[in-house]
């Protein structure tokens, strides 16, 4: 093995930032990069969206895009999936993966459907937080994804840790890559 010694004085400087976004702030080293061309973009009006939808922003924040309706995907790493129609939360409901991906359903308690409505009380995680209510709703429809604040909360920290799993993945990642890049500039200093 040869290891080539480096001192403060030889690390350019923006290596130097690299490495500390690595160790010691990975969480706010990710982000989303976005190219934004408005010129690119289509124009799209509120009619040319299917029923139910209305145009909202990328999540580049460029261009006007239908918004996701009932029961579509939306969320997701850096709002990927989309956001909702208006009258449409976006509802995380898999507390396993990591991606934040969340559904599209009614705000509970706007669309009172039947005769005989009853009420419920419940939590949904909607934008990373507990939103709990007591709505009108209909005996059939299941307008919640948890029946307490401490079950959602509980939901939303297993969540968080799934995230910063991923985070931590990302960058070990990131160290083996950076790993073999010295590796290979061993190699040359025989």
């Amino acid at each position: 093995l040869c290891f080539k010694r480096y001192s403060s004085k030889s690390i350019r400087p923006e290596v130097m930032m690299y490495i500390l976004c690595l160790f010691l702030l990975p969480g706010l080293c990710s982000s989303l990069s976005c190219v934004c061309s408005p010129s690119e973009c289509e124009d799209l009006t509120d009619t040319d969206c299917p029923e139910g939808s209305n145009t909202v922003m990328d999540p580049c924040g460029c261009c006007k895009v239908c918004a996701r309706t009932e029961g579509e995907p939306c969320g997701g790493p850096y709002g990927f999936y989309g956001s909702c129609a208006a009258g449409l939360e976006c509802v995380v409901t898999d507390m396993v993966s990591a991606n934040n991906e969340g559904v599209c359903n009614r705000v509970p308690g706007s669309d009172v459907h039947c005769t005989s409505p009853i009420n419920v009380s419940g939590c949904n995680i909607v934008q990373g937080t507990c939103h709990c209510a007591r709505v009108a709703t209909c005996p059939e429809d299941r307008p919640f994804v948890f029946q307490s604040l401490t079950e959602c909360r509980m939901n939303l920290a297993v969540m968080f840790s799934h995230l910063q799993a991923a985070d931590k993945d990302e960058l070990l990642q990131s160290t083996s890559s950076l790993r073999r890049k010295n590796t290979s500039e061993c190699l040359k200093c025989t």
